[in-house]
């Protein structure tokens, strides 16, 4: 018997590999700013990692991004597939954002997300809206750390 890998199995195989690497990425950049990191046993807590300040802790939900018309595109939402997409408010404080084609961190704030896809976008709008845009270089993972170290002193 000769054992062929389904497509379907290729592409989760894909999947997880994605998902390995850009909870490596995030996990680096937090240790190179300098902070405590904790990672949980096992799959069954609700977000990837955990930040201690020493005062306080942020959870943090790892996703893995992909550019878009100029946008740094991530999903905002976890699926259980018994239950359907499920939103991570209450679950994790921040998303750690990982574009592999910037190789670059993002920190962004679960709340006030959309509950589906959020957009960070890498150059300003064609025409000139401010209102409602985020920048990704307003969430670099270093000012996130930064200001995590300024509340802790």
């Amino acid at each position: 018997h000769v054992f062929v890998r389904t497509a379907r199995y290729l592409r989760q195989v894909s999947t997880i590999l994605r998902r390995n690497a850009a909870e490596a990425a995030v996990l680096n950049a937090l240790i190179r700013a300098d902070l405590i990191v904790l990672v949980p046993f096992g799959d069954g807590c609700p977000y990837d990692l955990m930040v201690d300040t020493g005062l306080e802790t942020s959870k943090v939900q790892v996703k893995c991004a992909r550019i878009r018309d100029s946008c740094i595109t991530f999903n905002t939402c976890g699926t259980d597939h018994g239950r359907g997409r499920e939103s991570y408010e209450g679950r994790a404080d921040v998303f750690g954002v990982y574009s592999p084609q910037l190789d670059r961190v993002y920190i962004v704030p679960v709340e006030g997300c959309p509950h589906f896809q959020a957009r960070l976008r890498c150059t300003p709008t064609r025409n000139n809206q401010q209102r409602g845009v985020r920048y990704a270089g307003d969430y670099a993972v270093e000012d996130w750390a930064r200001s995590l170290t300024r509340q802790a002193a």
